[in-house]
């Protein structure tokens, strides 16, 4: 989920309907019954057909449906649909598949700077226009740069995000570009198409290095941005343990951070973490998870759940 990662989403598609989870939980919805309500003469207009939420650990809970709604059909699809996701729950997470990706570029040299979009498929490819890189709403709801506070007293929280966004759009330069790659089984770059004026840069290979494995280039110049990046890394690092591509030692240095800032967002979602180099260091913050959420706390992974799905139209 991108522009900016925020997650990874499996789905599960069956053409009549489909399953999609961020979290561990199922999400399934009928997205061919279309029209399907209606209210005398008038049809009410139903883009998704929620069927219900399903979980390994409580199973299924239905949601509600309009009783101008053809149950017996919604049924019929759902329960097929619920029967393919118990068949591939333990397959969860896929493997990734969005193997093309959109970078913006650098103002230097034209290399990715941050990520900004990907698709699975050279068909869902769009023109590579500009499009600035955000660190989105939920950064700027809740993170605060250890290093600004310290240094930068005056420099209230809520704009530590903002700040961030501007440091990296700002790197790309006065005419930013940007350029689609295709990543190869080993992390390599192929340049597609870019929004360059010519096509100096199309048909070239870039070594896996050169991509930045965390999705922003954290190598900068300037050090005060350098450490601010870092800040904002380990704020992102519960997230970021959901990619792929790491090796342990990345994987390790991400959970350490992942647990000391956001034990409720490492908690909600570990389920769907390929991999956990050092299991005791997530078992204590899933322990600290279950005596915060007592008290009442949310993770800042469910807010942007609820976010993510409202600004989709899943429901």
């Amino acid at each position: 989920m991108l522009n900016p990662f925020r997650g990874v989403m499996n789905v599960i598609d069956t053409g009549d309907a489909d399953a999609v989870s961020t979290d561990g939980k199922v999400y399934l919805r009928d997205n061919n019954l279309q029209n399907i309500a209606n209210d005398g003469d008038m049809n009410i207009e139903v883009p998704d057909i929620r069927f219900g939420i399903w979980s390994a650990e409580n199973g299924l809970k239905r949601c509600p449906l309009l009783n101008t709604m053809d149950y017996d059909a919604i049924q019929t699809t759902g329960l097929a649909l619920l029967n393919i996701v118990k068949h591939h729950a333990k397959e969860v997470p896929f493997n990734l598949a969005d193997q093309y990706e959109l970078w913006l570029l650098d103002k230097h040299m034209d290399l990715p700077l941050a990520l900004l979009h990907s698709e699975c498929f050279k068909s869902e490819l769009g023109e590579p226009e500009y499009r600035p890189w955000t660190s989105g709403m939920l950064c700027r709801e809740s993170f605060q740069s250890k290093y600004l506070v310290e240094n930068n007293p005056d420099h209230h929280s809520s704009n530590h995000a903002q700040w961030l966004t501007e440091q990296i759009n700002a790197a790309a330069g006065n005419q930013p570009q940007v350029q689609w790659f295709l990543r190869d089984k080993d992390r390599n770059g192929v340049g597609l198409k870019c929004s360059c004026a010519n096509n100096k840069l199309e048909g070239r290979t870039l070594p896996k290095y050169i991509f930045p494995k965390l999705l922003i280039n954290r190598h900068w110049v300037n050090q005060p941005i350098n450490t601010f990046v870092k800040d904002y890394l380990g704020w992102h690092s519960p997230w970021l343990l959901l990619l792929q591509h790491f090796g342990d030692a990345t994987r390790a240095f991400l959970e350490t951070m992942a647990c000391q800032q956001q034990a409720l967002t490492v908690d909600a979602q570990q389920q769907l973490y390929p991999k956990i180099i050092n299991q005791h260091v997530i078992k204590a913050a899933r322990v600290e998870a279950t005596m915060r959420k007592a008290q009442g706390e949310v993770s800042s992974h469910q807010r942007n759940i609820d976010m993510t799905y409202l600004a989709a139209d899943y429901f």
